[in-house]
């Protein structure tokens, strides 16, 4: 680490802007499988739900699904009448391409659609609107099937409004390899308009075969004495279908089996609409299926929600508590009988809604969760609920999972497998910017489209970073691990931090050649300077990639640092921590020396001092091998009567400094305000303007992320999650010190820095205030493409265990014209330099060594 010692001192208070997040998130660690390639929330300011998605042939994606937005946001069109149908074909990088409303003038919601063989797309929905707007047939009674065949440009070809004289929901659509379409629903129409046959209980399943332009082939009302409700219908290689939905009827009608409770309720059709087989499925709780597909070897796999234990044919007992759901994934043969099962869930409510199968005969299953981790989770909830994708094997067992969603409510409704080993999802989302969400919700209490683009084309290179005093190339007894260092991957400049072991991990996309390469160390040299890794695949793993930090010569070099604790608040006790780190090549004893601010008193600190005086404390740091670090935490009192606004500037300095490498580092300083009541958890920064004429070599902005636990009980864990702005340039970035050992992850997709914890003990400030605080302080430089007007806001979200976010301030830096001088350094007093000279009502004072 190279710190040049030099903080701005700044006397004019930094503004802040108080910010609030609804919901809280917590982010999974670093795994390279199913990672964020791209997202995009689409919608208008009203509400936009979306329900079907499928990858095009060209590529790109279709998307269906209900939007009453008029013209705002995304949306191009004004609303028709309440819902319409809202289709949307992205590129393959998630950009919009065209757009279609399409409605009458009332209700009209799409609930499925699919690419065509022509090119063009089928939708599948339900309608109440008579002739009126696009809706060229009246309505029949009550809602109607509405069927809408486009062209590969989105305008209407053909459509028909199908139904009986009550109730009608359209739910599913699939072509069939006659060209034709297969419709799947569920309807309490007796015969009447479309309708040739009578209901058998309250709702049936209405099955209705059109041809290749819309006109009915055939139909089929099947059921039993009670209800039963289709959601999902797939069209077989064999010009027939199948189709599941829930029932709660008795052995009657077409069904042959009685119900246990609300169960799955499967049903085979051949090409002629006649019912081969059925089965019903189910525990002895309520289960509701919601997807159905046939599989490569002619089976069927299905899957919905589950709240049964143990009973009937469900062999596995609920993971979460009572009336909880759980995922419910059920593999079976050509005739329907059950191969496997697998239930899936957490300590909360898991509902599956969607599920395909690879091309490598994998499974993926797709719902929402709003467990945290438990059962078979093995990730937190970021929000109320979120996107959860589970992969399983061909026999169903758990390969892979991930939680994807924001602070907010995220409701997953559909997924569709890519061709290039990846798989996009979909849904709606209101949550804003926060963990996996890059975008804010546009409008409506359910929010908007939310289309999120998953690949699974991941390679891992692993390997340890190691003080090599020797020079053998192996890390022996007594060499350090190099923590918390960067190393970056040449080729797409993806990088990743070693652990507090040294240990690194570093995922990249793709096959193929790659190079890393870690930070360069003053004094030292990398052996080697870099790896050569290939991949000729995925999910490959390459873990000879250590790297060895040889001097490259005799170098004494001590750096410290000090960094504020939290609010420092007149008459009460506030703390420093201390860090200081031998960074050279020789072993070398050190002294720590404080200077405290006359407005401070020293209390206390966590290693006895060897001396103090008014106005320095010494502490024997004892003997620092290279790499080897410490820390102090030190209790101050604020003197009474300090007025709040006062600059307190306590510096420190570690020695010997006579014959060290680098001088500017073995001092440090910062300077804090003293405040009012204010929250304890916040973000600083050392600078609240860059002048623009030095952004031809930026400097450092040196950030402080405090937290204090102020709960009544131990935390556990905490997470710091911060997304670094636009404006600031990420590869930059250097990690300077932390209170307590932490694990460093970035998300390159979300610029997300997370900072992890775990088993943190963190007390609460009843039980011991000065240890109740925690910190992280890192540097990073502005982007030198910015001008005057810019401004720099930089704000972070603190989790403790389970709880809510505590959002922090945010810490604005804003960049600004030089006014009435040269934008030299004047020099003042040998080490002192004063800038702007004269000055108006700011003074940066710049210090190359200080002294206290």
């Amino acid at each position: 680490m190279e710190n040049n010692g030099t903080f701005g001192v700044n006397f004019k208070p930094v503004k802040k802007i108080i910010s609030t997040l609804a919901g809280f998130c917590f982010l999974f660690s670093d795994v390279a499988g199913q990672e964020i390639e791209w997202q995009n929330t689409i919608g208008g300011s009203w509400e936009d739900k979306l329900y079907s998605i499928q990858q095009t042939s060209d590529n790109g994606y279709i998307l269906g699904g209900t939007s009453i937005s008029s013209i705002s946001g995304d949306k191009t069109e004004n609303s028709l009448g309440g819902d319409d149908y809202w289709i949307i074909k992205l590129d393959s990088i998630g950009n919009i391409q065209w757009q279609n409303t399409i409605g009458g003038f009332t209700v009209d919601e799409l609930h499925s659609i699919s690419q065509t063989m022509d090119g063009g797309y089928i939708c599948g929905g339900y309608s109440v609107s008579g002739i009126s707007g696009d809706k060229t047939e009246s309505n029949l009674g009550g809602y109607d099937y509405w069927v809408v065949k486009l062209d590969p440009l989105g305008n209407i070809q053909w459509q028909n409004t199908i139904g009986g004289s009550n109730n009608d929901y359209l739910n599913s659509i699939s072509q069939s390899p006659d060209g034709g379409y297969i419709c799947g629903g569920y309807s309490s129409s007796n015969i009447s308009g479309d309708k040739t046959e009578n209901t058998l209980g309250p709702y049936d399943y209405w099955i209705v075969k059109l041809d290749s332009v819309g006109s009915i082939e055939w139909q089929n009302t099947v059921g039993g004495n009670s209800q039963e409700w289709l959601y999902s219908i797939v069209a077989t290689s064999d010009g027939g279908c199948a189709g599941i939905g829930w029932s709660d009827s008795d052995s009657s009608g077409d069904k042959t089996e009685g119900n246990m409770s609300l169960d799955y309720w499967i049903v085979r059709l051949d090409a002629f609409g006649n019912l081969q087989w059925e089965n019903t499925l189910g525990g002895n709780d309520y289960d509701e299926p919601y997807s159905v597909i046939q599989t490569n070897d002619g089976g069927f796999i299905c899957g919905g929600r589950s709240a049964s234990d143990l009973s009937g044919d469900k062999s596995e007992g609920n993971m979460g508590s009572n009336n909880t759901y759980d995922y419910w994934i059920i593999k079976l043969d050509t005739a329907g009988d059950i191969q496997w099962q697998n239930t899936i869930g957490g300590n909360d409510n898991d509902f599956l809604y969607s599920i395909t199968q690879a091309t490598n005969g994998d499974y993926i299953c797709g719902g929402w969760s709003s467990s945290h981790v438990s059962g078979d989770k093995t990730e937190n909830s970021n929000g109320s609920d979120d996107y959860w994708v589970v992969k399983l094997d061909v026999f169903g067992n758990v390969q892979s999972q991930n939680s994807v969603g924001g602070a907010g409510l995220d409701f997953f409704t559909c997924l569709h497998n890519t061709n290039d080993y990846g798989y996009v999802l979909g849904g709606y989302s209101s949550s804003n910017i926060s963990c996996d969400k890059t975008e804010n919700n546009i409008g409506g209490f359910w929010g908007d489209y939310w289309v999120v683009k998953i690949t699974d084309k991941y390679n891992s290179i692993i390997g340890k970073l190691f003080f090599d005093a020797n020079s053998n190339g192996l890390q022996d007894a007594g060499e350090q691990p190099l923590v918390y260092k960067s190393l970056t991957e040449t080729n797409n400049l993806r990088f990743a931090f070693s652990d507090q072991n040294g240990n690194y991990r570093l995922s990249v996309l793709d096959s193929g050649n790659f190079s890393v390469s870690p930070a360069s160390i003053n004094y030292y040299n990398a052996v080697p300077a870099t790896h050569a890794v290939n991949f000729s695949g995925f999910h490959q793993t390459d873990s000879l990639n250590d790297f060895a930090f040889q001097p490259a010569g005799v170098f004494n070099d001590l750096c410290i640092t000090i960094t504020p604790m939290g609010n420092f608040r007149a008459n009460i006790n506030a703390s420093y921590m201390i860090n200081y780190e031998n960074v050279g090549t020789t072993t070398l004893n050190g002294t720590v020396i404080l200077f405290p601010d006359n407005d401070v008193t020293f209390v206390s600190s966590n290693v006895a001092p060897t001396s103090v005086t008014p106005d320095s404390v010494v502490w024997n740091a004892g003997t620092l091998t290279p790499f080897q670090t410490g820390s102090i935490l030190v209790t101050v009192h604020v003197n009474a009567g300090t007025p709040v606004g006062t600059l307190i500037n306590s510096s420190v300095v570690i020695e010997p400094v006579a014959g060290d490498a680098n001088t500017a580092c073995n001092y440090n300083s910062w300077e804090v305000f003293v405040t009012g009541a204010v929250d304890p958890n916040a973000i600083l920064v050392d600078r609240d303007t860059v002048l623009t004429t030095e952004l031809s070599s930026p400097p450092y902005l040196n950030y402080i992320i405090y937290f204090q636990n102020t709960g009544n009980d131990t935390a556990f864990n905490a997470r710091v999650l911060n997304n670094i702005p636009q404006m600031l340039d990420v590869n930059s970035f250097e990690f300077v010190a932390s209170s307590h050992p932490v694990n460093i992850n970035y998300g390159a997709h979300s610029r997300l820095f997370t900072f992890t914890f775990d088993n943190i003990n963190l007390p609460d400030s009843g039980a011991n205030e000065p240890g109740s605080h925690g910190f992280i302080c890192y540097r990073i430089k502005p982007l030198s493409t910015l001008v005057a007007g810019d401004s720099i806001k930089n704000n972070a979200a603190i989790y403790f265990d389970f709880n809510q976010p505590v959002m922090t301030d945010t810490a604005v830096t804003e960049i600004v014209l030089p006014t009435g001088v040269s934008s030299q350094w004047s020099v003042v007093s040998g080490q002192l330099k004063v800038f702007p000279n004269p000055a108006g009502e700011e003074l940066i004072v710049k210090s190359d060594l200080l002294t206290g």
